[in-house]
């Protein structure tokens, strides 16, 4: 999440003035390079974070440690949201916030009904389940908001080359942990 707004705070600015200017090459070459960015950086804390999660919990206490698929499914969804790319911020520096606001509440509403549905059932990782879905929701309507209404494709070729070195590097961590 920190890398994802320290993105977006340098790339709102740089949207409205490439939007409101009609360069949109310069703007598609933003947003992939911002989307592949976050990914990139976003990827070694997810593997950390969703591999290592008893591992990190204990730094906390040994009690903690219950909460380590909670953790992993966490990681996930930022994972989720980080490799969206900034689409939110996007629509809403391109004049479309009522997307956002529609999106948001529909969201709001799938969130209350699946921790309803998932919490009493699992517990924190039925919480965790429900902000994985919710997320990747809410992501997956932004992203059909940016191709639908302003025509913009947020990944490149870069992009599926670090997700690429993503999954191999988290593949050598889960099999470094099995080793140790």
């Amino acid at each position: 999440a920190v890398i994802m707004i320290s993105f977006n705070t340098m790339f709102a600015p740089l949207v409205s003035d490439f939007y409101n200017r009609g360069e949109q090459e310069r703007l598609v070459k933003l947003l992939k390079s911002v989307t592949k960015w976050v990914t990139a950086l976003g990827v070694p804390v997810f593997a950390l974070l969703a591999i290592f999660s008893a591992q990190a919990l204990r730094i906390m206490g040994t009690h903690y440690t219950a909460g380590a698929t909670a953790l992993s499914i966490l990681a996930v969804a930022q994972l989720v949201d980080a490799a969206s790319g900034p689409v939110a911020m996007l629509l809403m520096m391109c004049g479309r916030p009522r997307v956002i606001l529609f999106n948001n509440v529909i969201v709001f509403f799938l969130d209350v009904l699946f921790c309803i549905l998932l919490i009493p059932r699992y517990g924190i990782v039925g919480a965790a389940l429900a902000y994985i879905i919710t997320i990747s929701l809410f992501n997956m309507g932004a992203y059909i908001g940016v191709v639908a209404l302003l025509k913009l494709q947020p990944f490149g070729a870069g992009y599926a080359k670090v997700l690429a070195a993503g999954v191999i590097a988290s593949g050598l961590a889960v099999a470094l942990k099995e080793t140790l």
